[in-house]
């Protein structure tokens, strides 16, 4: 992208008002909540995944050696960091010039909105559908695994999640929209449940079509012949508000608490959203993960070469999925 002109900047002060009308910065709960783990040390990432095994409860015969001894089997993981940048550059006349709305330079300025698409690039990979890739020296550089991926029930490409930890099929649900009714999205959870032989207490980042499907759940319940709504709920009459909206599930296994995400399986190349953005959605143990900064998110200021100021804004980060066991998805492209 080349650097702004003068010629091409917008809201310079004429007859406009003292301040930039901007779309609000969308939120990018992910980035914000995840664990931040220790700094890495090295560019492969090594840990371990371990689950309680499932034992026999038979007793012991009075007087009976060991015959055998016990331990809880553990399985390597591996994860892969990703250099993410936003380099901003103004010409000299864009940054001398007196902009409706910016109080400081246009640099300035720059700087602090790059901030925020550097946190947002951040976001669409880590809730992506990509693998994680070993830079070749060549064309492709260090990537890290999005958490569709860390979910796949089939194994990895790079550095694959040992079978015993792979998501299983009954925590993926990959068919329409409306085939994920209320008894499906309770099966999810179930096995959710039964991976971790605990309630769950997960959090579910959601695309707004996923949202606004789920929602209907308090409205409508199944009977042979469709959708019938069969339930009934109460209107504030001084308000003339009708309030039908779920953020929180608690169902037998435990809760699920929902927030709507606008970057979800995002293309890789442009950010631009695929048909599964809206639709689909993760159901997180937030617990299992991790974001491992090698670099936080930082400003560089460039030499100016004479054409106007120019920066680097860069974080290293590499995400980490501590077990996928005890999480599901829903990862659909169509509503039927």
């Amino acid at each position: 992208m080349p650097a702004l002109r003068e010629i091409d900047q917008v809201g310079k002060r004429e007859e406009l008002a003292d301040f930039i009308a901007n779309i609000e910065a969308q939120a990018t709960p992910y980035s914000t909540m995840v664990k931040k783990g220790k700094k890495p040390n090295q560019t492969l990432i090594e840990y371990q995944m371990e689950a309680y095994p499932d034992t026999g409860h038979e007793g012991v015969s009075d007087g009976l050696d060991v015959p055998s001894f016990d331990h809880i089997a553990r399985k390597p993981a591996q994860a892969l960091p990703q250099k993410m940048w936003w380099n901003p550059a103004v010409t000299d006349f864009s940054e001398e010039s007196n902009v409706a709305g910016i109080a400081k330079s246009e640099m300035a300025h720059q700087k602090i909105k790059g901030l925020v698409i550097l946190k947002r690039k951040g976001e669409r990979r880590y809730l992506s559908n990509s693998e994680q890739a070993i830079e070749d020296g060549a064309d492709q550089p260090y990537e890290t695994r999005g958490l569709f991926m860390w979910h796949s029930n089939a194994a990895q490409a790079v550095y694959p999640v040992h079978a015993d930890f792979r998501t299983p099929a009954a925590s993926r649900h990959t068919d329409p929209l409306d085939q994920l009714t209320e008894d499906a999205f309770g099966d999810l959870a179930q096995s959710a449940y039964e991976q971790r032989k605990d309630s769950i207490a997960l959090t579910g980042l959601v695309g707004v079509a996923l949202k606004r499907h789920i929602s209907k759940f308090s409205t409508y319940v199944d009977n042979v012949s469709g959708k019938t709504s069969a339930r009934q709920f109460n209107q504030d009459a001084k308000s003339r508000a009708i309030i039908n909206v779920i953020d929180r599930l608690v169902m037998d296994t435990g809760t699920v608490d929902l927030m709507i995400s606008s970057f979800l399986m995002t293309d890789e190349t442009t950010g631009a959203l695929t048909n599964y953005s809206t639709r689909s959605g993760l159901f997180l143990d937030m617990d299992q993960m991790e974001l491992c900064y090698t670099r936080l998110p930082r400003v560089r200021d460039l030499e100016d070469r004479g054409g106007g100021p120019r920066a680097n804004m860069d974080m290293i980060a590499a995400q980490k999925c501590k077990n996928p066991l005890g999480s599901f998805i829903v990862m659909t492209d169509s509503d039927s």
